[in-house]
This record gives C-alpha cells, structure tokens and sequence, in this order.
C-alpha cells in the first residue's frame, strides 16, 4: 500500500489534492500556492507555511491520515543504533528522512515527504529491506538527524577544542519563545546548547571580528551551507560546511538573540553584544526563510569604533573645511547620502561627538539605534506601537532639543517636519539614499520639500562611498598605462604629477592586497549663490558650475587624489566611483564602459565569486616543485574527473588556497619559500582554509616526520613514489568526510 501511493509521479502537485481532500486548504489556495511555488521555486509545504495557512506538525498530520501511514513524533522515541545504521548519512540528509525501527524484512522510515518515490527506492536498494513510510513534521526529522548523525567533520573539530575564550556574549533581554510544542522547543534548545555548536559558532563570530568584517551571512543551500563575510564592502566566501549543521548554528544565533526560535516561517530581527579582548561589538541579527531552510545576517558594529572628530574621517582639505562649518550652524539640515554600507551613520555620529557639550541638547531617532553613545539621549522607532519617524520627530521637538539626528528621510511626511524643525532653530543631522549630493536637491523636491525651504534650510549635503584601502604590508608603485590614464581627468594624466598604488598581494592581507576601508565624499556647501539657484529651480548643471567655482570636488576626484596618495587604488576608484563623462576631455567612451574595462584588466582577487556549491567534479589543489611530480599526480587525479590547480612553492600554494578554496589539498613536505609543515601551519590558523582536508607527501617514510606533519594539521601521509590506487582511495574518503553528498 505504502509502495502503491509512491508510484504516483504528480509529486507536488498530488501533495497538494492530499491537503485539499483532508479540509486543510481550499482549491483557490492550492492554487495560489501552486503560482507562488512556480516563482519561488520551493516546495509546496513550505509556500503554505510562509503564507501562515499551516505548520509542518498539520501538513504531515493530514498526509498521515489521508496516506493511512504512522504519523509518529520523534522525540517520543529512542531510535537504538542499529536501526541507525542500516541508511546511509547521505541518504538521510538529502533527503530528510530517518528510520526509526525494524521487524524482519521491514524498515519504518520517517519522511517529510512520504510520497518521494526516489527517497524509498534508494533506502530501499542500500538497505535491501522493504520499506513502510511513516510521516514527521520536517523539523522534527532535521532535528532527529542531528540527534541521530552528529558526526560531521566541522563539529568534530568544536567537540574536542577547548572553549574559545576570545568571544564572550552578553544576551540582551527581549521577548521570550511561545509555542504550544514545548517539547520541540526543548528539543531545540538542546541542539543549540551543545558545546561543538556553541563553540562553533563562537569561532564564526570572532574569527570575523579578526579579519574586520562588517558581516556574516550563513547561508543554506541544497546539500550544503555556505558562510561568507562581507569584507572592505566585498563579499567573501569563507567557508563550506556540511548541511546537518545549519539548524544548530541557527537556532544558537536566534536563541543568544533572544528571537523565537520555534518560529522558522517569518523574517526575524534580534541583537546581542559581544566582547573580544576587551572590545565590544553590537550585532545586528537578522533571520530570512529560503528554499532551503533560514538564511542569517549578522552586522557586526564596534561600540567604540566612530571616530571622535570629523578631523579623523579623511574629508579633504575643503572638504572638511566645509563640514565642519555646516555642522557648527546653529541650525539648518546637513544631509550624509549614499548606499546601503556608505559609512553614512559613522559619519553622523562623529559629528555628534564633535558638537557633544554639556550645555547642548541632542536627541537622535533611529531604526535601529546604532551606537551607543554615553551623553546622547538615542530614542528607537517602534512602528508596531504607533511611532514612526516622523510622529517621533514631532515628539522630540517638544524635548527641547538642540541638535537632532533623523535616522533617514524616507517620506514626505518626514522630509516635511525635518524642515520645519531646521526652520525653527534646530540643527537636523540625517541621511537619504541618494547617489550624489546634486543629485540629493531634486531627490528632496520630489519628496514635496519647496525649493524655497530647501535654500533656506540646507546647509551641506555630503556623498560618500568606502573604498579599500591598499594593504601596507605590500604597497608598491602601480605601472599604470597609457590607455587608463587617458580615461582619468586631464589633471590627473600626468605621469610625474600623479603616481599611482596598487597591493602586491600578502599574507597579512589574505592575498587580496587590500586591507581596510578609507571614504571618498564630497561636500556641497550651500552658499548663497546655490540658495539663489535652488530657489528658481534651475538646471543641476549650473548648480553644479557654481558649486566647482567655490572649490566643490566630486567622489571620482577625490578618489583619484586619495589614489595619488597611496591611499587606494585607481581600480578600486573606477569600481566604486568612476568619473563621469562629462568630467573627462576628449574621451569617447561612457563611464560603464570605462568601469567595465577597468575590472576585466585588474579584477581583485576576492571578488571572483565561485559557487562552490556547484562545484562538479571536486577541486584539488596540489603543492608540489618537482615538475615531474607534479604531472604524475595531475594526471592520476585528472583521470579520475577531479579538477586540479598546480603550485610549485609555500607562498603561491597559500594564496591559491586562500583565494580558491579548493576542496582538498595535496603539499609536499619540502617546498621552497615555505615548507609543507609551515604551509598547513597557516592553513589551519585561518577559518576560510582551516577544514581543508591535507594529504602531506614525502619521500620518507619515518614516524617522526608523520607525527610531525598530523600534529600540524595534516589529514593523512603519503609517501613517494606516489601508488595511483592508495591516492585515490585517500583522496576519495577525505572528500566523503568532508561532503555529505
């Protein structure tokens, strides 16, 4: 009967008659369910719970009574070991299944999706017992195969380190978790509290603190999970993991930030504070339902980490001249713009603390508060309890105020009382997303603002941007070409005049020849000449003419001068910033395809995004200066459908591997530049290469040297001559152990 159900191939589509016929949906649900799985690509259970029409607990409760099969509830039971073993762990996790008892020639298997014709068929094959389906909620098989299967490589690792005591977290107080399931809940609570898990997802958060990220972002995917950092504003894949981790990792993160971690079908927003080596950091949570389970982005903020003058954020000359007079208005509206990751809150808080006196009054706004700041009295918006930004603006205008800081302009309603409060005597500090500050004068018309108050009430817009600042460690000077120095302004051209950096690419900088962030800006003061043409509404351009009269720089220029400084470099100034056409004389082609050209010449290294998760065959990359080596165990691996990357010395084995992430590496014991031992040495010391499986090579075959290269870090020995089978049999169950696939 069970077998029968499963022959069915309308897959999804018969799931949904299933719910249709047990009274849990309707027709006209099904169907927009049905479109929405069309665009969504998802399965059709988890449209509905992402609707809110039902759970996992009352889909499976229906397939049970509707299949007449088991319902059965997980953590009721206790599954004894040799039912375990009987399916394989790759079986169990691809496809969310897990068996729970056998009686002679028959094997009860839990699924998610008792209709899975492929999932019985293949536990079917491995197990050469016939197959009774039972029915669970999802969450209750994921948690069971982490119950169940913990062995995976990366909690290996956690299960037997000692405690990180680089990372201690501090929990804000918040709202408490409700479900009716308690016993899931416990569940839960208890695979997030397991010391690999906690400290596992400790070395995450500190190992991104060390290498200055802004962000985490944990990732799940089909078979695996992805974590990645969002370094100097670049996207960084660190690491790839095995899929049996991600609920743990997730419901630890949700549980410190006090989110509701029963609840894995709406968007979450939680915090914590972390202290490392005596700095604090505010993280910024925040949970998103996929396909493939809960992605998690976590914005890391150092509490002390502003500035505590303008003087220290690298406006330019006239510039900072500018800013530091806008701000020490009595009152008027300075506006910070830019994207998302600008600097743009960094900036307003600086000014805050350059005007923080005793005898002045500020008041900030803000969704989210972002900094702490003792002095400031720092006001968070709560639009669920009826205060927004512009009823909150309204309230603190009765606080007598003498500075405000608005978060952002988002509307008319908030653009419209922002000035009116500047109109009556406040100095209004805020932000809009805009991609100039000229830019920013028709942004606020076409929110309502009148060109007349406009004029009147603005003092200074700045733009910015954050570039990557060139790595010291390896800064040199940068042979740029003719045909790239012609796409620059003319004053720019000049080779004596306008020299040029670039990172050479090291160890200290992980290979990318970048470390850390510097601004770019400028900064439109408005004088009384602009006031006049903002009044008359007149054309950008003549705003623009006037502005440059007075010393006005745009972001491309003050980019290529911080370039000419060793600051940046001048690839890095076309990506974020390239200048505009009409800023450059007798050059034919549009700044896109300036940009364009730029990137395809000199592309930074680490924004070359390789889906490992799609990675067919696997990548080896193989450490080895003897060439004739090196050609034998290419062509062994080669002939087996491996991909491989060849290095002949420490140093270049390294930036490959920091820079590809290879699945599994090969390294001979003696190598020049630095040796097989010293090469996996700073493998394992960096989180992105540290579960790399190493197979150290040597033409010894002595104990010490063996015991030498495991200490160290090594996965497994080989010795030359290389045996083409012994390779390959140790290749393959390293990548076994490794991917779960």
């Amino acid at each position: 009967m069970a077998d029968k159900n499963n022959t069915r191939s309308s897959g999804r589509r018969y799931i949904g008659e299933i719910l249709v016929a047990s009274g849990l949906i309707d027709q006209e649900t099904l169907a927009k369910a049905l479109e929405l799985q069309k665009a969504q690509d998802k399965k059709l259970g988890q449209v509905l719970i992402d609707l809110g029409i039902t759970d996992d607990v009352e889909i499976a409760k229906a397939l049970a009574k509707q299949l007449t099969i088991p319902f059965i509830e997980l953590s009721e039971l206790n599954i004894p070991k040799e039912v375990i073993s009987l399916v394989p762990e790759e079986l169990v996790k691809n496809y969310i299944v897990i068996p729970v008892a056998k009686q002679q020639d028959k094997l009860t298997l839990v699924m998610a999706n008792p209709l899975d014709f492929y999932a019985v068929d293949d536990v079917r094959f491995a197990t050469q017992l016939h197959i009774e389906p039972a029915v669970a909620p999802e969450h209750g098989i994921l948690l069971a195969i982490s119950k169940y299967y913990p062995a995976t490589n990366v909690l290996k690792t956690f299960s037997v380190s000692e405690e990180d005591e680089n990372v201690a977290l501090t929990i804000y107080t918040g709202r408490k978790d409700h479900n009716d399931d308690q016993t899931a809940i416990e569940d839960l609570r208890d695979l997030s509290d397991r010391p690999p898990i906690v400290r596992f997802t400790n070395a995450i958060i500190d190992d991104a603190i060390k290498l200055n990220a802004s962000d985490i972002h944990i990732e799940p995917r089909r078979n695996a999970v992805i974590i990645r950092y969002r370094i100097d504003g670049v996207m960084r894949e660190i690491m790839k993991t095995e899929k049996n981790v991600h609920l743990g990792i997730v419901t630890r993160i949700k549980a410190i930030s006090k989110m509701d971690i029963s609840n894995r079908r709406v968007p979450q927003d939680g915090k914590l504070q972390v202290s490392r080596r005596k700095s604090l950091y505010d993280l910024r949570v925040s949970t998103l339902p996929t396909a493939y389970g809960e992605k998690v982005t976590i914005r890391l903020l150092n509490v002390l980490g502003t500035p505590d003058s303008v003087a220290e954020l690298n406006f330019s000359g006239q510039a900072l001249t500018d800013l530091k007079n806008a701000i020490n208005q009595p009152q008027g509206i300075v506006l910070v713009t830019g994207p998302t990751g600008s600097g743009k809150t960094t900036t307003l808080y600086t000014c805050l603390k350059t005007l923080m006196k005793p005898e002045v009054n500020i008041v900030t706004l803000e969704n989210p508060i972002e900094y702490d700041v003792e002095g400031i009295n720092q006001v968070e918006i709560n639009p669920a309890a009826g205060l927004s930004f512009a009823g909150g603006l309204r309230s603190i205008l009765r606080q007598d105020p003498d500075i405000i800081l608005l978060g952002e302009i988002r509307d008319e309603e908030t653009a419209g009382v922002a000035f009116n409060a500047a109109e009556t005597g406040h100095l209004v500090l805020s932000t809009l997303h805009t991609n100039s500050a000229l830019v920013t004068i028709s942004r606020l018309m076409d929110l309502g603002v009148d060109p007349f108050n406009i004029g009147s009430s603005l003092n200074a817009i700045v733009a910015q941007r954050l570039v990557r600042r060139i790595c010291e460690k390896c800064k040199q000077p940068d042979d740029v070409g003719d045909d790239l120095r012609q796409r620059l302004p003319a004053v720019f051209r000049d080779r004596e005049l306008a020299k040029f950096w670039k990172g050479a690419e090291c160890n200290a900088c992980s290979f990318t020849g970048y470390s850390g962030r510097v601004g770019i800006s400028e900064v439109l003061r408005i004088t009384s000449g602009i006031q006049k043409l903002i009044r008359r509404n007149a054309p950008v351009h003549d705003i623009e003419t006037e502005a440059q009269a007075r010393g006005f720089q745009t972001l491309s220029v003050d980019g290529i001068a911080k370039a000419t400084r060793g600051l940046t470099s001048i690839s890095e100034i076309f990506r974020v910033a390239p200048p505009a056409v009409e800023d450059l004389v007798e050059v034919s082609k549009t700044s896109a395809q300036m940009t364009d050209e730029i990137e395809a010449e000199e592309q930074p290294v680490d924004e070359i995004s390789v889906p490992v998760a799609s990675i067919v065959p696997r990548r080896i990359l193989i450490a080895e200066d003897n060439e004739f080596m090196l050609r034998l165990i290419q062509g062994i691996l080669e002939g087996e459908g491996y991909v491989t990357i060849a290095t002949q010395d420490g140093d270049e084995a390294l930036r490959v591997a920091l820079r590809e992430i290879p699945d599994l590496i090969l390294t001979d014991y003696l190598m020049p530049k630095m040796n097989g031992i010293e090469f996996i040495k700073k493998l394992r010391s960096k989180m992105a290469t540290s579960y790399i499986p190493v197979i150290i090579l040597t033409i010894k075959d002595e104990v010490d040297l063996e015991v030498e290269g495991i200490d160290a870090g090594a996965d497994d020995f080989l010795v030359k001559p290389i045996n083409t089978r012994k390779l390959l049999s140790r290749v393959s169950r390293l990548l076994r152990r490794r991917f779960d696939q």
